[in-house]
């Protein structure tokens, strides 16, 4: 096991302090409630995590909704491992749904270009 770089804490201490399952953690990071990552095959939680649990407020109706104060944090992605049969489903995908933004835009640019057609030569043969 890898040591915990600075500010965060191993997975297993996590879990011990939260009461849960190291999977549950994991799931959960992934998931984004809690700030963490996978360095080699270790993965270790952001230290703050573990004092954010007094920091979970309820809903002010009392509806039993949980929101969390966070600050926004900088995401940096040094690597991503993908099988090649799975990055090609992804760019297929990918180009799919481009298809709709593409269609959206040549009607934007279609109303401009109608735009423009009756006003600039309207401005031209007026000046």
């Amino acid at each position: 096991m890898s040591e915990a770089p600075e500010g965060m804490i191993s997975l297993g201490e996590f879990s011990k302090l939260k009461g849960i399952t190291a999977v549950k953690t994991i799931d959960m990071i992934r998931g984004g409630f809690y700030l963490g990552r996978k360095i080699g095959e270790d993965w270790f939680v952001d230290a703050l995590e573990s004092s954010e649990s007094n920091n979970m407020l309820s809903n002010t109706k009392g509806a039993g909704v949980v929101s969390r104060k966070r600050s926004l944090r900088r995401v940096i992605v040094t690597d991503m491992r993908m099988p090649f049969l799975s990055m090609v489903v992804f760019m297929i995908k990918w180009v799919i749904a481009s298809i709709p933004a593409l269609i959206i835009l040549t009607i934007i640019l279609s109303v401009i270009d109608a735009m423009f057609g009756w006003v600039i030569p309207g401005l031209i043969e007026t000046g």
